[in-house]
Protein backbone atom coordinates (compact mmCIF):
# COMPACT_ATOMS: atom_id res chain seq x y z
CA UNK A 1 0.00 0.00 0.00
CA UNK A 2 1.22 3.50 -0.85
CA UNK A 3 0.42 4.67 2.69
CA UNK A 4 3.70 3.10 3.81
CA UNK A 5 5.47 5.98 2.03
CA UNK A 6 3.61 8.65 4.01
CA UNK A 7 5.27 10.64 6.75
CA UNK A 8 4.02 9.40 10.11
CA UNK A 9 2.55 12.84 10.92
CA UNK A 10 0.32 12.66 7.83
CA UNK A 11 -0.95 9.11 8.27
CA UNK A 12 -3.62 10.02 10.86
CA UNK A 13 -5.00 12.94 8.78
CA UNK A 14 -8.11 12.06 6.83
CA UNK A 15 -8.02 12.93 3.09
CA UNK A 16 -10.17 15.99 2.42
CA UNK A 17 -12.85 14.54 0.17
CA UNK A 18 -16.11 16.14 1.19
CA UNK A 19 -19.07 13.80 0.98
CA UNK A 20 -21.94 15.81 -0.45
CA UNK A 21 -25.31 14.07 -0.16
CA UNK A 22 -28.21 15.38 -2.19
CA UNK A 23 -29.53 18.53 -0.61
CA UNK A 24 -31.94 21.38 -1.16
CA UNK A 25 -30.83 23.56 1.74
CA UNK A 26 -27.13 24.11 2.54
CA UNK A 27 -26.51 25.45 6.05
CA UNK A 28 -23.20 23.74 6.84
CA UNK A 29 -20.39 26.09 5.74
CA UNK A 30 -21.16 29.55 7.19
CA UNK A 31 -21.39 31.15 3.75
CA UNK A 32 -23.26 34.42 3.29
CA UNK A 33 -26.75 33.94 1.91
CA UNK A 34 -26.19 37.15 -0.09
CA UNK A 35 -24.45 36.58 -3.42
CA UNK A 36 -22.39 39.23 -5.21
CA UNK A 37 -24.93 41.47 -7.04
CA UNK A 38 -25.26 40.84 -10.78
CA UNK A 39 -24.22 44.35 -11.80
CA UNK A 40 -21.00 44.00 -9.79
CA UNK A 41 -20.39 40.55 -11.28
CA UNK A 42 -20.71 42.12 -14.73
CA UNK A 43 -18.15 44.76 -13.77
CA UNK A 44 -15.78 42.06 -12.50
CA UNK A 45 -16.15 39.99 -15.68
CA UNK A 46 -15.56 43.05 -17.83
CA UNK A 47 -12.37 44.00 -15.99
CA UNK A 48 -11.03 40.44 -16.02
CA UNK A 49 -11.71 40.16 -19.75
CA UNK A 50 -9.50 43.17 -20.40
CA UNK A 51 -6.54 41.62 -18.57
CA UNK A 52 -4.07 39.21 -20.22
CA UNK A 53 -4.60 35.56 -19.31
CA UNK A 54 -1.26 34.50 -20.81
CA UNK A 55 0.80 36.44 -18.28
CA UNK A 56 1.33 35.68 -14.60
CA UNK A 57 -0.71 37.79 -12.24
CA UNK A 58 0.76 40.04 -9.54
CA UNK A 59 2.47 37.62 -7.10
CA UNK A 60 2.14 40.10 -4.22
CA UNK A 61 -1.54 41.05 -4.77
CA UNK A 62 -0.44 44.66 -4.26
CA UNK A 63 -3.66 46.40 -5.38
CA UNK A 64 -5.68 44.17 -3.07
CA UNK A 65 -3.21 44.70 -0.23
CA UNK A 66 -3.55 48.47 -0.65
CA UNK A 67 -7.35 48.32 -0.55
CA UNK A 68 -7.31 46.03 2.49
CA UNK A 69 -4.84 48.34 4.23
CA UNK A 70 -7.34 51.18 3.79
CA UNK A 71 -10.18 48.99 5.08
CA UNK A 72 -8.16 47.84 8.11
CA UNK A 73 -6.39 51.13 8.84
CA UNK A 74 -2.88 49.77 8.28
CA UNK A 75 -0.04 50.09 5.81
CA UNK A 76 0.08 47.85 2.74
CA UNK A 77 3.24 46.19 4.04
CA UNK A 78 1.27 44.98 7.07
CA UNK A 79 -1.03 42.86 4.89
CA UNK A 80 -0.47 39.34 3.57
CA UNK A 81 -2.89 37.75 1.06
CA UNK A 82 -3.64 34.04 0.90
CA UNK A 83 -5.73 31.67 -1.17
CA UNK A 84 -8.34 31.60 1.58
CA UNK A 85 -7.67 31.80 5.33
CA UNK A 86 -6.67 28.13 5.19
CA UNK A 87 -3.56 29.01 3.18
CA UNK A 88 -2.70 31.70 5.73
CA UNK A 89 -2.96 29.12 8.52
CA UNK A 90 -0.81 26.69 6.53
CA UNK A 91 1.84 29.34 5.83
CA UNK A 92 2.01 30.33 9.50
CA UNK A 93 2.63 26.71 10.46
CA UNK A 94 5.20 26.21 7.70
CA UNK A 95 7.07 29.40 8.68
CA UNK A 96 6.95 29.19 12.47
CA UNK A 97 6.10 25.62 13.52
CA UNK A 98 7.48 22.39 12.04
CA UNK A 99 9.35 19.42 13.57
CA UNK A 100 10.25 19.71 17.28
CA UNK A 101 7.83 22.60 17.73
CA UNK A 102 4.50 22.77 19.54
CA UNK A 103 1.23 24.30 18.34
CA UNK A 104 -1.30 25.21 21.04
CA UNK A 105 -5.02 25.18 20.27
CA UNK A 106 -8.06 25.86 22.45
CA UNK A 107 -10.51 23.13 21.51
CA UNK A 108 -13.08 22.59 20.19
CA UNK A 109 -12.18 25.04 17.44
CA UNK A 110 -11.53 25.40 13.71
CA UNK A 111 -9.92 22.09 12.59
CA UNK A 112 -7.47 23.58 10.07
CA UNK A 113 -5.15 24.73 12.87
CA UNK A 114 -4.50 21.14 13.92
CA UNK A 115 -4.41 19.73 10.38
CA UNK A 116 -1.74 22.14 9.11
CA UNK A 117 0.23 21.94 12.34
CA UNK A 118 0.49 18.18 11.90
CA UNK A 119 1.39 18.55 8.22
CA UNK A 120 4.23 20.85 9.28
CA UNK A 121 5.47 18.15 11.65
CA UNK A 122 4.60 19.99 14.85
CA UNK A 123 3.19 18.46 18.01
CA UNK A 124 -0.34 19.70 18.68
CA UNK A 125 -1.34 20.59 22.25
CA UNK A 126 -5.11 20.81 22.70
CA UNK A 127 -6.21 22.90 25.67
CA UNK A 128 -9.87 22.14 26.43
CA UNK A 129 -12.34 24.96 26.68
CA UNK A 130 -14.86 24.96 29.51
CA UNK A 131 -18.61 24.97 28.97
CA UNK A 132 -20.43 27.65 30.96
CA UNK A 133 -24.16 28.24 31.47
CA UNK A 134 -24.89 31.92 30.92
CA UNK A 135 -28.51 32.59 31.98
CA UNK A 136 -30.67 30.75 29.43
CA UNK A 137 -27.73 30.25 27.05
CA UNK A 138 -24.45 28.35 27.09
CA UNK A 139 -20.95 29.28 25.94
CA UNK A 140 -17.40 27.95 25.83
CA UNK A 141 -14.54 29.94 27.35
CA UNK A 142 -10.82 29.76 28.15
CA UNK A 143 -9.68 28.41 31.51
CA UNK A 144 -6.48 30.34 32.27
CA UNK A 145 -5.41 27.84 34.92
CA UNK A 146 -5.59 25.06 32.35
CA UNK A 147 -3.65 27.22 29.90
CA UNK A 148 -0.80 27.87 32.34
CA UNK A 149 -0.71 24.24 33.47
CA UNK A 150 -0.40 22.96 29.89
CA UNK A 151 2.13 25.61 28.95
CA UNK A 152 4.32 24.77 31.94
CA UNK A 153 4.03 21.04 31.30
CA UNK A 154 4.51 20.96 27.52
CA UNK A 155 6.79 23.84 26.57
CA UNK A 156 9.94 22.92 28.47
CA UNK A 157 12.89 23.06 26.08
CA UNK A 158 10.74 23.86 23.06
CA UNK A 159 12.23 26.59 20.89
CA UNK A 160 9.36 27.16 18.44
CA UNK A 161 5.82 27.63 19.68
CA UNK A 162 2.67 28.78 17.90
CA UNK A 163 -0.80 29.40 19.31
CA UNK A 164 -4.12 29.81 17.51
CA UNK A 165 -7.13 31.52 19.08
CA UNK A 166 -10.33 31.81 17.07
CA UNK A 167 -12.19 35.03 17.96
CA UNK A 168 -15.15 34.62 17.82
CA UNK A 169 -14.64 30.88 17.99
CA UNK A 170 -15.77 28.48 15.29
CA UNK A 171 -17.75 26.30 15.96
CA UNK A 172 -18.77 27.46 19.46
CA UNK A 173 -19.86 30.86 18.16
CA UNK A 174 -18.76 33.57 20.56
CA UNK A 175 -15.82 35.54 21.92
CA UNK A 176 -13.66 34.36 24.78
CA UNK A 177 -13.12 36.50 27.87
CA UNK A 178 -11.24 39.53 26.54
CA UNK A 179 -8.99 39.92 29.56
CA UNK A 180 -7.98 36.25 29.32
CA UNK A 181 -7.06 36.61 25.65
CA UNK A 182 -5.04 39.77 26.34
CA UNK A 183 -3.21 38.01 29.17
CA UNK A 184 -2.31 35.16 26.82
CA UNK A 185 -1.07 37.61 24.18
CA UNK A 186 1.08 39.31 26.82
CA UNK A 187 2.49 36.07 28.23
CA UNK A 188 2.94 33.67 25.30
CA UNK A 189 6.55 33.30 24.16
CA UNK A 190 5.94 32.36 20.54
CA UNK A 191 3.84 33.26 17.51
CA UNK A 192 0.26 33.96 18.50
CA UNK A 193 -2.49 34.04 15.87
CA UNK A 194 -5.94 35.51 16.46
CA UNK A 195 -8.36 34.27 13.80
CA UNK A 196 -10.97 36.97 13.21
CA UNK A 197 -12.75 35.32 10.29
CA UNK A 198 -16.11 36.50 11.66
CA UNK A 199 -14.87 39.94 12.70
CA UNK A 200 -17.52 41.91 10.82
CA UNK A 201 -20.43 40.33 12.72
CA UNK A 202 -19.27 41.28 16.22
CA UNK A 203 -16.80 44.06 15.57
CA UNK A 204 -14.31 43.13 18.30
CA UNK A 205 -10.67 42.95 17.24
CA UNK A 206 -7.16 42.65 18.66
CA UNK A 207 -5.72 44.50 15.67
CA UNK A 208 -4.32 47.39 17.71
CA UNK A 209 -2.17 44.99 19.72
CA UNK A 210 -0.01 44.20 16.65
CA UNK A 211 1.69 47.56 17.20
CA UNK A 212 2.91 46.44 20.63
CA UNK A 213 3.52 42.73 19.98
CA UNK A 214 5.82 41.70 17.16
CA UNK A 215 4.75 38.06 17.52
CA UNK A 216 1.02 38.72 16.92
CA UNK A 217 -0.76 37.88 13.65
CA UNK A 218 -4.45 38.58 12.93
CA UNK A 219 -6.16 36.32 10.36
CA UNK A 220 -9.25 37.45 8.46
CA UNK A 221 -11.21 36.43 5.37
CA UNK A 222 -13.41 37.83 2.62
CA UNK A 223 -15.43 34.60 2.46
CA UNK A 224 -18.10 35.62 4.95
CA UNK A 225 -19.55 39.12 4.79
CA UNK A 226 -17.99 39.86 1.40
CA UNK A 227 -19.76 36.86 -0.19
CA UNK A 228 -16.80 35.33 -2.06
CA UNK A 229 -16.20 32.03 -0.29
CA UNK A 230 -15.85 30.43 -3.73
CA UNK A 231 -13.04 32.80 -4.77
CA UNK A 232 -10.80 32.06 -1.75
CA UNK A 233 -9.39 35.29 -0.34
CA UNK A 234 -7.90 35.33 3.14
CA UNK A 235 -5.51 37.85 4.61
CA UNK A 236 -3.26 38.39 7.61
CA UNK A 237 -2.41 41.54 9.56
CA UNK A 238 0.80 42.08 11.50
CA UNK A 239 3.89 44.21 11.78
CA UNK A 240 5.96 44.57 8.61
CA UNK A 241 8.67 42.16 9.71
CA UNK A 242 6.39 39.25 10.53
CA UNK A 243 4.41 39.75 7.32
CA UNK A 244 7.64 39.66 5.34
CA UNK A 245 8.54 36.33 6.98
CA UNK A 246 5.33 34.81 5.60
CA UNK A 247 6.53 35.64 2.09
CA UNK A 248 9.33 33.11 2.64
CA UNK A 249 6.86 30.21 2.47
CA UNK A 250 4.13 31.66 0.23
CA UNK A 251 3.44 29.80 -3.01
CA UNK A 252 4.40 31.94 -6.04
CA UNK A 253 1.36 33.53 -7.71
CA UNK A 254 -0.87 31.99 -5.03
CA UNK A 255 -3.93 34.20 -5.63
CA UNK A 256 -5.23 33.99 -9.19
CA UNK A 257 -6.04 36.88 -11.49
CA UNK A 258 -9.82 36.50 -11.23
CA UNK A 259 -9.88 36.40 -7.43
CA UNK A 260 -7.58 39.42 -7.10
CA UNK A 261 -9.69 41.43 -9.52
CA UNK A 262 -13.01 40.46 -7.96
CA UNK A 263 -11.85 41.07 -4.39
CA UNK A 264 -10.45 44.50 -5.31
CA UNK A 265 -13.71 45.60 -6.92
CA UNK A 266 -15.73 44.26 -4.01
CA UNK A 267 -13.62 46.26 -1.55
CA UNK A 268 -14.19 49.37 -3.65
CA UNK A 269 -17.92 48.67 -3.22
CA UNK A 270 -17.65 47.35 0.33
CA UNK A 271 -20.54 49.35 1.79
CA UNK A 272 -22.94 47.28 -0.31
CA UNK A 273 -21.75 44.19 1.57
CA UNK A 274 -21.31 45.72 5.00
CA UNK A 275 -24.94 46.83 4.81
CA UNK A 276 -25.93 43.14 4.84
CA UNK A 277 -24.56 42.61 8.36
CA UNK A 278 -27.65 43.93 10.10
CA UNK A 279 -29.98 41.72 8.03
CA UNK A 280 -27.95 38.60 8.78
CA UNK A 281 -27.82 39.35 12.52
CA UNK A 282 -31.55 40.10 12.60
CA UNK A 283 -32.33 36.76 10.94
CA UNK A 284 -29.88 34.94 13.23
CA UNK A 285 -31.57 36.35 16.33
CA UNK A 286 -35.00 35.40 14.97
CA UNK A 287 -33.74 31.84 14.46
CA UNK A 288 -32.51 31.71 18.05
CA UNK A 289 -35.93 32.79 19.34
CA UNK A 290 -37.62 30.06 17.30
CA UNK A 291 -35.12 27.40 18.33
CA UNK A 292 -35.56 28.20 22.02
CA UNK A 293 -39.19 27.14 21.71
CA UNK A 294 -38.13 23.57 20.86
CA UNK A 295 -37.90 21.14 23.77
CA UNK A 296 -34.55 19.54 24.62
CA UNK A 297 -32.53 22.27 22.84
CA UNK A 298 -29.69 24.27 24.35
CA UNK A 299 -28.40 27.32 22.48
CA UNK A 300 -24.87 28.74 22.63
CA UNK A 301 -24.27 32.49 22.47
CA UNK A 302 -23.00 33.68 19.11
CA UNK A 303 -21.38 36.72 17.50
CA UNK A 304 -21.21 35.13 14.05
CA UNK A 305 -23.45 34.09 11.16
CA UNK A 306 -23.98 30.63 12.63
CA UNK A 307 -25.52 29.03 15.70
CA UNK A 308 -24.24 26.12 17.76
CA UNK A 309 -27.02 24.15 19.43
CA UNK A 310 -27.11 21.03 21.55
CA UNK A 311 -29.89 18.47 21.97
CA UNK A 312 -30.35 15.26 23.98
CA UNK A 313 -29.93 13.15 20.82
CA UNK A 314 -26.54 12.33 19.30
CA UNK A 315 -25.75 14.83 16.57
CA UNK A 316 -24.98 12.13 14.01
CA UNK A 317 -28.52 10.76 14.27
CA UNK A 318 -30.07 14.22 13.93
CA UNK A 319 -27.75 14.99 11.01
CA UNK A 320 -28.82 11.83 9.16
CA UNK A 321 -32.49 12.67 9.61
CA UNK A 322 -31.92 16.20 8.34
CA UNK A 323 -30.11 14.84 5.27
CA UNK A 324 -33.14 12.68 4.51
CA UNK A 325 -35.09 15.93 4.36
CA UNK A 326 -32.50 17.56 2.07
CA UNK A 327 -30.95 19.80 4.75
CA UNK A 328 -27.21 20.00 5.41
CA UNK A 329 -25.76 21.24 8.72
CA UNK A 330 -22.36 20.61 10.37
CA UNK A 331 -21.48 18.00 12.98
CA UNK A 332 -18.16 17.17 14.65
CA UNK A 333 -16.25 14.12 15.88
CA UNK A 334 -15.26 15.91 19.08
CA UNK A 335 -16.53 14.34 22.31
CA UNK A 336 -17.34 17.85 23.58
CA UNK A 337 -19.68 18.36 20.61
CA UNK A 338 -21.14 14.86 20.40
CA UNK A 339 -24.67 16.22 20.81
CA UNK A 340 -24.13 19.51 18.95
CA UNK A 341 -25.07 20.85 15.52
CA UNK A 342 -23.71 23.99 13.89
CA UNK A 343 -26.16 25.67 11.54
CA UNK A 344 -25.41 28.64 9.29
CA UNK A 345 -27.84 31.51 8.96
CA UNK A 346 -29.46 31.08 5.56
CA UNK A 347 -32.43 32.66 3.83
CA UNK A 348 -35.54 32.91 5.98
CA UNK A 349 -37.43 30.21 4.12
CA UNK A 350 -34.43 27.86 4.41
CA UNK A 351 -34.08 28.55 8.13
CA UNK A 352 -37.79 27.94 8.70
CA UNK A 353 -37.59 24.55 7.00
CA UNK A 354 -34.58 23.62 9.12
CA UNK A 355 -36.32 24.65 12.35
CA UNK A 356 -39.49 22.74 11.42
CA UNK A 357 -37.49 19.64 10.49
CA UNK A 358 -35.40 19.78 13.68
CA UNK A 359 -38.51 20.09 15.84
CA UNK A 360 -40.10 17.11 14.08
CA UNK A 361 -36.96 14.97 14.43
CA UNK A 362 -36.56 15.68 18.15
CA UNK A 363 -40.25 15.13 18.89
CA UNK A 364 -40.11 11.74 17.17
CA UNK A 365 -36.88 10.77 18.93
CA UNK A 366 -38.21 11.75 22.35
CA UNK A 367 -41.72 10.33 21.92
Amino acid sequence: MTTRYLRKEIYEIEPFFEERPDFMIKLNANESYFDVPDDLKDEIFKEVKNKPFNLYNDPNSDELRKLLSEYCGLEKEQIFIGNGADEIIADINFAFAGPESKVYIFSPTFPSYEVFAKISGAEVINIPLVKIKDKEFYRFDIDLNEYYDRLKKDSMGTKNKVMFICSPNNPTGDYFNEEAVKEIIESFDGIICIDEAYFEFGGKTYRDMIFEHENLIIIRTMSKIFSIAGLRIGYALGNKEIIRELFRVKLPFNVNLFSQTAASLILKNRERFLNNIGEIIKERDRMIEELMNIKNIRIFTTSTNFILLESNIEAKKVFEELVKRGILVRIYNSEALKFSLRVSVGKREENNKFIEALKEILEEANA
